[in-house]
């Protein structure tokens, strides 16, 4: 009776579990979701993103010291593209990445937190990020 009784305390626990984590929005970098939001990664490339060009135009491509996502916020304002929030984490020693040509990562990741809108979720998975959540 007492292991039947275990067997039962046990299921009951891990349904418990597995119900009170399905109701968490979970996400890589912003830490304050709410439940109509989400976020979305992008790994930057040498030279390949879709907005090299506008980076480019701006004259801060070459910069090492610039601060990348506010030329994003600015990026995405120009298209029309509306966000909430945008970071850009550059790659620790251990991510960078060698590989000099157009299409090769750097290891840095620009996070997006946006509206769970249908438009501005496709807008911005055509320009190549995807959903971290």
């Amino acid at each position: 009776m007492n292991l039947f009784f275990y067997r039962i305390l046990f299921i009951v626990f891990a349904i418990s579990i597995v119900f009170s984590s399905c109701n968490k929005e979970e996400s890589f970098f912003f830490d304050d979701l709410n439940s109509d939001e989400m976020e979305l990664s992008y790994n930057e490339t040498q030279c390949a993103d879709p907005w090299t060009q506008f980076f480019i135009n701006k004259g801060v491509y070459s910069e090492a010291i610039v601060n990348k996502a506010e030329i994003l916020k600015e990026f995405f304002k120009t298209n029309q593209i509306s966000v909430l929030d945008v970071e850009y984490v550059m790659a620790d020693e251990s991510n960078v990445v060698t590989c000099t040509e157009c299409e090769c990562y750097t290891g840095a990741v620009f996070y997006v937190k946006a509206l769970r809108d249908d438009v501005i979720i496709k807008n911005l998975v055509d320009l190549g990020f995807i959903i971290t959540e």
